[in-house]
């Protein structure tokens, strides 16, 4: 009789021993997902806002390099060693920077809403400003009913006062102006201004991805300003109007003068600037020095090797760099 009471006493007793120990267990769960997660460093950079209130908007690897991108404007511009931008001699190459810089640049415009170039670079590179020499980005989509994938490409952004582009621009002459990929022209022509040089016939020949956009002037009252006396669009009113359609990077990649201007006006929030071991024979000076680099608001983080060339890094004071590695970015 006692030997049942004893088995019964020790199976309550085991079972409230096991039910305790489930508790217990449940609790501990409870108490390590209620604490934050401990993230990888790069990650706990990257999402947390700089100094200025600027913040990474998308961030994931992509092979060597992270596929981020940031707020603000990142200036790109390529120089020989005596600071010149192109040789103006009959023996100038079209690129001179090496293989590892120019897949640099179209890592960094894959991670640009937008490419921003002035009428003089079209003009004289007939560019496209597109990414080629990386894989660009693609979405699911469905054309025709049948599922596929769209490539996407950044916007292009050409800034043109006076839609010279459009007045010089014969069929199938400027590619930019010819593809399927999105294209806005900043300009400063009124519409009596259009009518009076004869250009609508020109603007309603255009594709349907070109869109022509008013934008508010400024003239130059400083050296980085005089280009030849003309009038100049307002680089804010431009990022403004950028970012109001949802285009929150941009990359400037040229010319010198539109460089300059942004630079000017201090909108450069960062810049990748890539020196070629090379002299141009008649060099075309940029007139970008790290004086005026300096004086627009921005600090050189470092330099590295990239191929033979060397890519120097700028960030605006107090900014922090995309990535935590300088060579991570872009």
């Amino acid at each position: 009789m006692l030997k049942p009471m004893i088995m019964k006493w020790i199976i309550i007793l085991f079972g409230l021993i096991k039910i305790h120990a489930l508790q217990l267990f449940h609790a501990a769960r409870i108490r390590q997902s209620s604490r934050p997660r401990k993230e990888p460093q790069c990650l706990r950079l990257l999402h947390g806002p700089s100094q200025h209130g600027r913040e990474v908007l998308q961030a994931y690897e992509n092979g060597d390099h992270a596929m981020i991108i940031p707020r603000g404007v990142t200036l790109k511009i390529a120089l020989d060693l005596n600071n010149g931008v192109a040789d103006a001699s009959s023996e100038r190459s079209e690129r001179f920077t090496c293989p590892s810089s120019l897949d640099l640049v179209h890592r960094l415009r894959k991670c640009s809403h937008a490419v921003l170039v002035g009428r003089g670079t079209v003009q004289q590179d007939n560019c496209t400003l597109t990414v080629r020499r990386v894989p660009p980005e693609a979405v699911e989509c469905f054309i025709n009913g049948v599922q596929s994938k769209k490539v996407v490409q950044p916007t292009r952004i050409v800034i043109d006062p006076g839609l010279k582009l459009i007045q010089s621009h014969d069929e199938n002459q400027y590619a930019i102006l010819n593809d399927s990929y999105e294209t806005i022209v900043y300009h400063a022509l009124s519409d009596g201004e259009i009518l009076t040089k004869g250009l609508q016939s020109k603007i309603l020949q255009l594709p349907e991805n070109v869109l022509l956009v008013r934008a508010t002037t400024q003239y130059g009252t400083g050296e980085l300003f005089d280009i030849r006396q003309e009038k100049t669009l307002s680089p804010q009113h431009i990022l403004d109007d950028l970012n109001a359609r949802g285009k929150m990077h941009i990359m400037v990649e040229g010319g010198p003068e539109t460089a300059k201007i942004f630079l000017q006006n201090h909108s450069v929030d960062r810049a990748i600037i890539i020196r070629a071991p090379l002299h141009f024979k008649e060099p075309i000076p940029s007139g970008i020095t790290d004086e005026i680099l300096g004086q627009a608001g921005l600090t050189r983080l470092g330099t590295r090797l990239c191929g033979v060339d060397t890519v120097e890094y700028w960030t605006r004071d107090g900014l922090v760099w995309p990535s935590p590695s300088l060579q991570s970015w872009p």
